[in-house]
């Protein structure tokens, strides 16, 4: 991310998880921003789709990063 006031907290391929960290950050009231990117692959031009080609990232702003990052290993280490 390019803003100076903001840190990414998560990086991942999972819809599943995704949705567990969105949920946690909202139950406890931390605004976030998500960003989704598609990477495309040699694949695709056969039209083979592959899970994991879309890469999303949780962003929030640096006073909550540290109680954010703490939610999510706790929310996401609960399923190991």
């Amino acid at each position: 991310m390019f803003s100076f006031n903001k840190e990414d907290v998560w990086i991942g391929y999972s819809l599943k998880d995704l949705s567990k960290v969105i949920r946690v950050l909202l139950d406890n009231n931390i605004e976030y921003t998500n960003n989704k990117v598609i990477t495309l692959t040699n694949y695709e031009k056969i039209n083979l789709r592959r899970y994991g080609e879309t890469q999303y990232t949780i962003t929030v702003s640096k006073r909550n990063a540290k109680e954010a990052k703490y939610l999510i290993n706790n929310v996401l280490s609960k399923d190991v």
